[in-house]
């Protein structure tokens, strides 16, 4: 359907879509079950074979150089780990045991988890490619590369080496989407009360590919325009105002709930029927535990055409991120998208933040 005619259906669609939502019958309710960690590419069984196999593209095509600073750890001016921060209580140097003889990170296991991080100004929605090659040294925890959020707790992505003792270079990679403006790439060592062995890194790159960024479909997702009423809207009377605590941009959404409070915050979204589309943000709470999910409906008929819930969270003081993948059925032209914490049992008196939403058709 051409885009005219998908607005022309959302504009027919306002007046009677409030009644629709003020159905007494709300449709299933999400699970109470944490959401599992966003990981994006399987752990590798890594074999102690002598030959480095090389690390392809798979037919993709990098749009930048190596966007982390110092990622062989060369260095210049006597400074072996410039770019890279070591986190407190962690144990690690380059060692001149890396690929072809060149330098390589060395990070000792310890009792508690061993990370050297970097903080990366990235493209909101552009996709990237991390990789690089791990060795291991009578370790008895894992090595990995970790993506996140910096300054929460939130893993978005993470790929690495569950191998235990001794393992030669294999190369570890993943894809993913930047879903803020900044990241943080962590290089870990697994916690291991009792290990002493070391896990080595090298030649780690992260490259943005050569494909263009979707569009997000929300419209002021990340809830910087003046008043919340500008594209957002809420079926049930309960406070909402701008905040200043927020992960993307200066502002985000706050809302102030009772434990019976049906949490419903939505804007209507034109789709394309048989697309798949990745909506994803982030949330926390404060005293407001129950269920927050992201929700999907039929525009036009409700719950009864469509309905698609994500994972839940139960609480959360930390921003966290929250994200769902859904295909559009046959019939279904418009959506109503759901920013939501149901009434029940778990649910209690307190407030939740919504920031930094994006709504957009996934790419193969």
């Amino acid at each position: 359907m051409h885009i005219l005619q998908r607005v022309a259906v959302l504009a027919g669609i306002a007046a009677m879509f409030s009644g629709v939502l003020g159905c007494s019958q709300r449709g299933p309710e999400g699970g109470a079950d944490p959401p599992p960690l966003g990981v994006s590419g399987a752990p590798i069984e890594f074999e102690a074979e002598r030959p480095v196999e090389v690390l392809p593209l798979r037919g993709r095509t990098p749009a930048s150089q190596n966007l982390l600073v110092n990622g062989d750890f060369s260095g210049e001016d006597g400074q072996p780990l410039q770019g890279w921060e070591v986190v407190d209580g962690t144990s690690a140097g380059v060692e001149p045991t890396g690929l072809e003889g060149a330098r390589a990170l060395a990070i000792s296991e310890s009792a508690e988890a061993a990370v050297v991080r970097q903080v990366v100004e990235l493209v909101e929605g552009a996709r990237y490619w991390l990789r690089g090659y791990v060795r291991t040294e009578n370790i008895e925890g894992g090595a990995r590369f970790v993506v996140l959020a910096p300054g929460h707790p939130g893993v978005f992505h993470e790929a690495g080496t569950e191998a235990r003792g001794d393992t030669w270079w294999s190369p570890v990679s993943m894809e993913f989407e930047a879903l803020l403006p900044e990241i943080e790439v962590q290089l870990t060592v697994d916690a291991s009360p009792s290990g002493s062995g070391k896990a080595y890194f090298d030649a780690v790159e992260l490259l943005r590919l050569d494909e263009p960024v979707p569009p997000n479909l929300l419209r002021n997702g990340s809830f910087e325009a003046p008043t919340f009423s500008e594209h957002w809207r809420k079926v049930e009377q309960f406070r909402v105002e701008p905040s200043t605590e927020a992960v993307h941009g200066t502002r985000s959404l706050k809302a102030t709930v009772r434990s019976d409070t049906d949490l419903d915050v939505y804007q209507w979204v034109a789709v394309i029927p048989g697309e798949t589309y990745r909506l994803s943000g982030m949330v926390k709470t404060q005293g407001a535990s129950g269920p927050v999910q992201l929700e999907v409906r039929d525009a036009q008929r409700g719950w009864r055409g469509f309905i698609h819930s994500g994972e839940p969270i139960m609480e959360s003081p930390d921003w966290i991120y929250l994200s769902t993948t859904f295909t559009v059925p046959s019939g279904t032209e418009a959506l109503a998208v759901f920013l939501r914490r149901p009434p029940g049992e778990e649910s209690e008196a307190g407030e939740v933040w919504f920031d930094g939403y994006r709504m957009s058709p996934t790419r193969n």
